[in-house]
């Protein structure tokens, strides 16, 4: 991306992008690891990747609700 470069880069988590200090996992890749860790056969991973998903699932509820509100 270079030096110029200055804003928060939104990513799969490739390798090459750890090295960006101001960076975010995609919301989709995020939720697939939580579906894959519902799938687990260790209980406290089934768990966790249960409480991200409610907490996603939350977040984007409150989203789309507020932009319902706002005629978005």
């Amino acid at each position: 991306l270079g030096p110029l470069f200055n804003g928060w880069l939104m990513s799969d988590g490739y390798w090459a992008y750890r090295d960006v200090d101001n960076r975010l996992r995609c919301l989709a890749h995020v939720q697939r690891k939580a579906r894959g860790l519902e799938e687990s056969l260790e209980r406290q991973a089934r768990a966790f990747g249960e409480a991200v998903n409610t907490c996603l699932k939350a977040v984007m509820d409150s989203v789309y609700a507020a932009r319902a509100r706002q005629g978005g």
